[in-house]
Protein backbone atom coordinates (compact mmCIF):
# COMPACT_ATOMS: atom_id res chain seq x y z
CA UNK A 1 0.00 0.00 0.00
CA UNK A 2 2.96 2.25 0.70
CA UNK A 3 4.28 1.76 -2.61
CA UNK A 4 0.99 3.11 -3.99
CA UNK A 5 1.26 5.99 -2.35
CA UNK A 6 4.99 6.67 -3.11
CA UNK A 7 3.73 6.03 -7.02
CA UNK A 8 0.71 8.19 -6.85
CA UNK A 9 2.95 11.19 -4.76
CA UNK A 10 5.31 10.82 -7.88
CA UNK A 11 2.69 11.12 -10.57
CA UNK A 12 0.99 14.21 -8.81
CA UNK A 13 4.55 15.72 -8.73
CA UNK A 14 4.93 15.25 -12.35
CA UNK A 15 1.54 16.82 -13.37
CA UNK A 16 1.99 19.57 -10.93
CA UNK A 17 5.27 20.67 -12.86
CA UNK A 18 4.04 19.98 -16.26
CA UNK A 19 6.14 17.39 -17.09
CA UNK A 20 4.67 15.76 -20.71
CA UNK A 21 5.80 13.44 -23.39
CA UNK A 22 8.63 11.94 -23.42
CA UNK A 23 9.64 13.74 -19.93
CA UNK A 24 7.10 11.77 -18.51
CA UNK A 25 7.78 8.64 -19.61
CA UNK A 26 11.77 9.11 -18.32
CA UNK A 27 10.87 10.06 -15.00
CA UNK A 28 8.80 7.20 -15.11
CA UNK A 29 11.63 5.12 -15.59
CA UNK A 30 13.71 6.36 -13.33
CA UNK A 31 11.30 6.94 -10.57
CA UNK A 32 10.60 2.89 -11.56
CA UNK A 33 14.77 1.91 -11.38
CA UNK A 34 15.46 3.89 -8.37
CA UNK A 35 12.57 2.12 -6.90
CA UNK A 36 13.59 -1.38 -8.04
CA UNK A 37 17.22 -0.54 -7.08
CA UNK A 38 17.16 -1.95 -3.26
CA UNK A 39 15.90 -5.19 -4.85
CA UNK A 40 18.28 -5.17 -8.00
CA UNK A 41 21.41 -4.21 -6.25
CA UNK A 42 22.14 -7.06 -3.67
CA UNK A 43 20.66 -10.16 -5.91
CA UNK A 44 23.03 -8.86 -8.74
CA UNK A 45 25.14 -8.82 -5.89
CA UNK A 46 24.34 -12.43 -4.83
CA UNK A 47 24.10 -13.38 -8.37
CA UNK A 48 28.10 -12.78 -9.68
CA UNK A 49 29.94 -13.31 -6.25
CA UNK A 50 27.67 -15.55 -3.77
CA UNK A 51 30.45 -16.38 -1.42
CA UNK A 52 31.09 -13.07 -0.33
CA UNK A 53 28.00 -11.42 -0.79
CA UNK A 54 26.43 -14.14 1.61
CA UNK A 55 28.55 -12.46 4.75
CA UNK A 56 27.80 -9.04 3.52
CA UNK A 57 24.13 -9.40 3.26
CA UNK A 58 23.76 -11.15 6.34
CA UNK A 59 25.13 -8.68 8.42
CA UNK A 60 23.27 -6.01 6.71
CA UNK A 61 20.29 -8.22 7.58
CA UNK A 62 21.50 -8.89 11.00
CA UNK A 63 21.84 -4.40 11.54
CA UNK A 64 18.59 -3.89 10.32
CA UNK A 65 16.42 -6.47 12.41
CA UNK A 66 18.70 -4.86 15.85
CA UNK A 67 18.00 -1.42 14.78
CA UNK A 68 14.23 -2.50 13.45
CA UNK A 69 12.89 0.76 15.62
CA UNK A 70 15.60 3.62 14.92
CA UNK A 71 15.09 2.80 11.17
CA UNK A 72 11.23 3.27 11.51
CA UNK A 73 11.25 5.91 13.75
CA UNK A 74 13.59 8.09 11.08
CA UNK A 75 11.61 7.32 8.14
CA UNK A 76 8.08 7.91 10.03
CA UNK A 77 9.76 11.25 11.54
CA UNK A 78 11.21 12.03 7.54
CA UNK A 79 7.54 11.28 6.35
CA UNK A 80 5.45 12.81 8.93
CA UNK A 81 7.45 16.46 8.94
CA UNK A 82 7.04 16.62 4.94
CA UNK A 83 3.47 15.68 5.29
CA UNK A 84 2.98 18.37 8.25
CA UNK A 85 5.10 20.82 6.46
CA UNK A 86 3.32 20.17 3.00
CA UNK A 87 7.39 19.47 1.82
CA UNK A 88 8.71 22.93 2.86
CA UNK A 89 10.23 21.33 6.17
CA UNK A 90 12.33 19.01 4.35
CA UNK A 91 12.75 20.94 0.90
CA UNK A 92 13.27 24.51 2.21
CA UNK A 93 10.43 25.71 -0.45
CA UNK A 94 7.56 27.47 0.30
CA UNK A 95 3.89 26.77 -1.01
CA UNK A 96 3.78 27.39 -4.38
CA UNK A 97 7.30 26.97 -5.49
CA UNK A 98 8.80 23.37 -6.92
CA UNK A 99 10.22 20.89 -4.21
CA UNK A 100 8.27 18.70 -1.96
CA UNK A 101 4.35 20.24 -3.35
CA UNK A 102 3.14 16.74 -4.31
CA UNK A 103 0.01 17.37 -2.42
CA UNK A 104 -0.49 21.49 -2.59
CA UNK A 105 -2.95 21.62 -5.05
CA UNK A 106 -5.45 20.08 -3.19
CA UNK A 107 -4.96 22.51 -0.17
CA UNK A 108 -5.01 25.45 -2.37
CA UNK A 109 -8.06 24.56 -4.04
CA UNK A 110 -9.92 24.59 -0.98
CA UNK A 111 -11.22 21.12 -1.31
CA UNK A 112 -10.45 18.47 2.05
CA UNK A 113 -11.39 21.38 4.39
Amino acid sequence: MANLAFALGAVASATEVGVTGADRIAAAGLFVLLGSATVIVPLTFFLVTPERARGTLDSVSAFMVRNTAVIMMVILAFLGLNLLGGGEALSGGRRGESGGQAFSGWRSSGAGR
